[in-house]
C-alpha cells in the first residue's frame, strides 16, 4: 500500500514538473517572440528616422545649391518626395516664408501596410552669409607694402565717408599636430582695422610697422603675442565649392561677347543686356567698349571675362549683376565694373575656377562687389581697391591694395542667393 502511495506521489510530482517546465518554456518563447518583434520594430523606426534626416539634408542642398530645382510646388510650399532603393521613402515640405522643414521618413515604404514613419521638424536661418569678413580664406593670407583693410556700411554710408573698424580677416589655415604655422603674415606698414582669426595652431605674424587695430587697441610686432592671445584660433568654416545652378547650366549657350571701340551707336562697341539669365562662353572688352546691364541680370560665363584699356561693364542704379564663372575675371588698365549704386550686393561673382587668379585686378582698379572664389588663390596689387568682401583659397595683398568691407554684406545669402542652416530641430 505504501509502495503504491509512493508511486502515485511520484507521478503527481512528475506531472507538476512537466506543467511548470511547459509554462516556463511558453514564457520564454513568448518573450523571445516579443523581443524579436521589438527588435524588428526598432530597426524599422531607426531606418525611418534616418530617412527623415536624409530628407532634411536634401532640402538644405536644394535650397543652398540647386535653387530648389528638384522641388515641386505644393500649395504655397515646396515639396520633395524621394525613394532610396531598398531603403525606404521620405517626403519633405519646405516653407520658405516661415523658414521650416518638415520631413517624414517611411520604412519599408510610404504605402506599405506595416510601415514605420518618423517625422523631423527643423527651423531654418538664412541670415548667415559667406561674406562675414572683409577677407576669409581657406589657406594663408599675406599682406605687404601698405595693404589696408577696414569697413563701412553701404546701407547707411554708400560713399564710404565714415570708415569703420570691423574689417575682420579670417582663415582656416592650421598647423599640423603641434606645428605652428604663419596663417596671417603682415609686413611693411600694412593695417587691418578689425578682428583677426585663424585655424588651430595658426599664428598672426607682424613685421616692419604692420598694425592690427582691434576695438581701438593697436597691436604691432612688439605686441603680437598679446594679439595672438585674444585672437580666435579655432576656425574651421565650411566653404563649399561653387555649384552652378541647374537653371543656368540648362540654358542655351549664347554667342560670345567681344566688343572694342567707343562708338555708342555701334553694336561692335556697345551692348545692352536686358534683365534675365544668360549662358555665355566668354566676354572680351577693350578700347573703351561697354556693356550696360539693364535690370537684374545673371550671367553664367563658361570661359574667361577680360576687360582692358578703359572698357567697362556698367551697372546703373536699380540694376544688378551676378556672374557665375568657370574662368577668370580680369580687370586691367583703367577698366571697371561700374556699379553706379555703390552697393556691393548689386555685383556678385561666384567662381568655380580652381587655378590662381579667379579675379585679377591691378593698376588702380576699383570694384564694388562680393567675390566668392573658395578654390582659387588670388593676388591683388598696385592700388587695386575693393568695396565689398572676398572668400578665397588664399590671398596675397600688396602695394597699397585696399579692401573696405561692406558690413551690409553680412546679411547676404550664399551662392544660390540663400545660405540656409538649421537653427533648431525636434522630432514630431
Amino acid at each position: 500500500m505504501k509502495i503504491n502511495n509512493k508511486k502515485g506521489m511520484a507521478l503527481i510530482i512528475a506531472y507538476t514538473a512537466i506543467m511548470v517546465l511547459t509554462i516556463l518554456a511558453s514564457g520564454f518563447l513568448l518573450r523571445s517572440a516579443n523581443e524579436s518583434q521589438i527588435a524588428v520594430g526598432y530597426a524599422k523606426s531607426a531606418r525611418s528616422f534616418w530617412l527623415a534626416e536624409a530628407g532634411v539634408q536634401q532640402a538644405l542642398w536644394e535650397l543652398n545649391v540647386n535653387s530648389c530645382a528638384g522641388c515641386t510646388v505644393c500649395g504655397s510650399n515646396k515639396c520633395i518626395s524621394n525613394t532610396i532603393a531598398s531603403a525606404g521613402d521620405y517626403d519633405v515640405v519646405i516653407n520658405t516664408a516661415n523658414k521650416t522643414i518638415v520631413s517624414s521618413g517611411s520604412y519599408p515604404s510610404r504605402t506599405a501596410p506595416n510601415k514605420k514613419t518618423r517625422t523631423v521638424f527643423a527651423n531654418l536661418n538664412n541670415s548667415s552669409s559667406f561674406f562675414t569678413h572683409a577677407l576669409f580664406s581657406k589657406g594663408a593670407i599675406s599682406m605687404s607694402n601698405s595693404a589696408f583693410i577696414d569697413s563701412y556700411n553701404s546701407s547707411t554710408d554708400p560713399s564710404y565717408t565714415t570708415p569703420l573698424q570691423n574689417g575682420g580677416v579670417g582663415t582656416n589655415a592650421s598647423g599640423t599636430g603641434a606645428v605652428i604655422i604663419d596663417a596671417i603674415t603682415m609686413s611693411n606698414s600694412t593695417k587691418i582695422y578689425g578682428n583677426v582669426s585663424t585655424g588651430p595652431n595658426g599664428e598672426i605674424e607682424l613685421y616692419n610697422s604692420a598694425k592690427v587695430i582691434v576695438d581701438g587697441t593697436t597691436y604691432t610686432d612688439s605686441t603680437q603675442t598679446a594679439l595672438n592671445n585674444i585672437s580666435n584660433h579655432t576656425n574651421n568654416r565650411e566653404l563649399p565649392s561653387v555649384v552652378i545652378p541647374s537653371s543656368l547650366t540648362g540654358l542655351t549657350t549664347s554667342s560670345a561677347i567681344n566688343l572694342w571701340g567707343n562708338d555708342p551707336n555701334s553694336p561692335t562697341c556697345y551692348k545692352t543686356i536686358p534683365a534675365g539669365s544668360y549662358k555665355i562662353p566668354s566676354i572680351g572688352l577693350s578700347n573703351s567698349s561697354k556693356i550696360t546691364i539693364d535690370g537684374d541680370v545673371t550671367l553664367y560665363v563658361t570661359g574667361n571675362t577680360y576687360l582692358s584699356n578703359s572698357s567697362m561693364i556698367d551697372i546703373p542704379a536699380g540694376s544688378s549683376l551676378t556672374i557665375y564663372s568657370d574662368g577668370v575675371l580680369s580687370l586691367s588698365n583703367s577698366t571697371s565694373i561700374n556699379n553706379q549704386s555703390k552697393i556691393p550686393a548689386k555685383f556678385l561673382l561666384y567662381s568655380t575656377y580652381t587655378g590662381s587668379g579667379a579675379i585679377q585686378m591691378s593698376n588702380s582698379t576699383n570694384l564694388y562687389g562680393g567675390v566668392y572664389a573658395p578654390d582659387s588663390a588670388i593676388t591683388l596689387s598696385n592700388s587695386a581697391q575693393t568695396f565689398g568682401a572676398y572668400v578665397v583659397k588664399s590671398m596675397n595683398l600688396s602695394n597699397s591694395t585696399k579692401i573696405h568691407y561692406d558690413e551690409a554684406l553680412g546679411g547676404l545669402g550664399g551662392s544660390s542667393g540663400s545660405s540656409y542652416t538649421v537653427t533648431t530641430w525636434q522630432e514630431l
